[in-house]
């Protein structure tokens, strides 16, 4: 995993679950085996899926629920094999990655 893509998800760990940067450290090893290029597979298409559904007027927890749904079917169209538990971290880390660039604009 490159510097620049490492400290921005140590950034975004940090502000997702309000933990201190060098926890999020700690992770990183668990993460950059199969977890991150899993991750990598499907945070593209959780993007795409919470980005679509940012506006639809639909409350939070539908839109999760929608999201999730459509990552696991892209996924598996994709061939990707993802486990609940890394599509709702994705799903999370999309909905950080559209907060910030709200922000940031």
């Amino acid at each position: 995993m490159s510097n620049t893509i490492k400290s921005w998800f140590l950034e975004k760990l940090a502000e997702l679950f309000g933990f201190a940067k060098a926890y999020a450290q700690a992770l990183l090893p668990i993460l950059e085996g199969d977890a991150s290029l899993l991750l990598q597979k499907i945070l593209p298409i959780a993007l795409t899926a919470v980005e679509s559904l940012a506006t639809s007027g639909l409350s939070a927890s539908i839109k999760k629920q929608t999201a999730f749904s459509q990552i696991e079917t892209a996924a598996k169209n994709a061939g990707i094999s993802a486990g609940s538990s890394a599509i709702n971290l994705a799903i999370e880390l999309a909905v950080a990655n559209l907060s910030a660039n709200k922000v940031s604009k």
